[in-house]
């Protein structure tokens, strides 16, 4: 497996990568482009699109696996062994697209073995490719693995980072506005998945970031939220 931090560490932070997102022509047309291709290679329950972004910098020799709702950053050697520590398997999730090729930069630790990586079809790889390069967004939008209820309608969650972690609570019956602070943070979208019929917004569950942009502290300080 392919494998460098250099992947993740040179990723933009959210709101860098959001503002690059949203200052293309019409950002919602791009996704409602891309629905439509999840939808024509039936994908939509295995993958989603991620906005590419990074939490904190890695050393040469790490990588970010989560592991359930806590990601932190694992040695490097994790990842050449489908069966770590004889109790679970280390698996992407979160890719990029380089020379028509998808590249984990982020991963999952799967503790049952219930899970193999996903196969994606080719064809879908080059026509994703494709849109992304007449947009322009090849270092802005990548992909996101689908892996539990979590990822779905009704398994809303926030996510917040502290240093070099990142942990994801259950978000209640809080909605993504109770999350602004009066305006004084942004709540970035992240994630854009299609499990549901289409609703011609990007479908029916997403993934937000909240950042602190005001905060001096805030590199190390950042909220998301998916629902």
């Amino acid at each position: 497996m392919f494998y460098d931090s250099a992947l993740y560490n040179n990723l933009r932070e959210v709101d860098r990568a959001s503002d690059h997102f949203e200052a293309r022509d019409d950002p919602d047309s791009v996704i409602r482009s891309l629905e439509t291709l999840f939808r024509k290679h039936s994908v939509t329950d295995t993958l989603g699109v991620a906005l590419l972004h990074r939490h904190f910098e890695l050393k040469p020799d790490e990588v970010v696996v989560d592991l359930r709702g806590i990601a932190t950053p694992w040695h490097i050697s994790s990842l050449k062994n489908s069966n770590y520590q004889g109790i679970g398997a280390v698996l992407p999730l979160s890719l990029m697209l380089i020379e028509g090729q998808p590249r984990a930069y982020e991963f999952y630790f799967d503790m049952d073995f219930s899970r193999s990586p996903v196969e994606i079809p080719k064809d879908f790889i080059s026509e994703y490719e494709a849109i992304l390069d007449t947009h322009g967004l090849k270092e802005t939008l990548g992909l996101r693995v689908l892996r539990t209820t979590d990822d779905r309608p009704g398994g809303s969650t926030m996510e917040y980072s502290e240093r070099y972690a990142t942990f994801t609570i259950p978000m209640g019956e809080k909605k993504q506005s109770d999350y602004t602070n009066n305006g004084k943070v942004r709540v970035i979208k992240t994630t854009w998945n299609f499990t549901g019929h289409g609703d011609g917004n990007g479908g029916s569950c997403s993934h937000y970031c909240w950042h602190c942009g005001h905060c001096g502290h805030c590199g190390s300080h950042q909220y998301c939220i998916c629902h």
